[in-house]
């Protein structure tokens, strides 16, 4: 659940852009912290692909979230089958051993119908 529109985000990736399939996928809403923010066109970004980790738990943020105005909530990927070259190295080091995860490790060439 995110609360800026798509041209706001500036990067045109769809949501959960890495995941490889939804089978075995577990996503939960969580506060995203402002601390992993980045500046984007005068608005803090955490945008998708970002370790979530709070305590034990580790995740995927899903989907750009906006914390301009503080701490939101977020939908994060805490199991699921993902594409290890689609995220920053930062995750893909976070996520490694984490349980629920299958890292694969590059995503396959997109195929055009025309």
């Amino acid at each position: 659940m995110s609360f800026i529109s798509s041209e706001e985000k500036g990067r045109g990736l769809d949501a959960g852009f890495f995941l490889e399939s939804q089978v075995g996928l577990v996503r939960k809403t969580r506060q995203i912290k402002t601390a992993s923010a980045q500046s984007l066109n005068g608005r803090k970004i955490v945008p998708a692909g970002t370790l979530y980790s709070e305590g034990e738990e580790k995740g995927i943020v899903y989907e750009d979230v906006d914390v301009t105005s503080g701490d939101m909530p977020g939908s994060v990927v805490l199991a699921g089958r993902v594409y290890k070259d689609r995220l920053p190295e930062e995750t893909q080091s976070g996520l490694e051993g984490a349980a629920g995860f299958t890292l694969i490790g590059k995503a396959p060439a997109a195929e055009r119908p025309y």
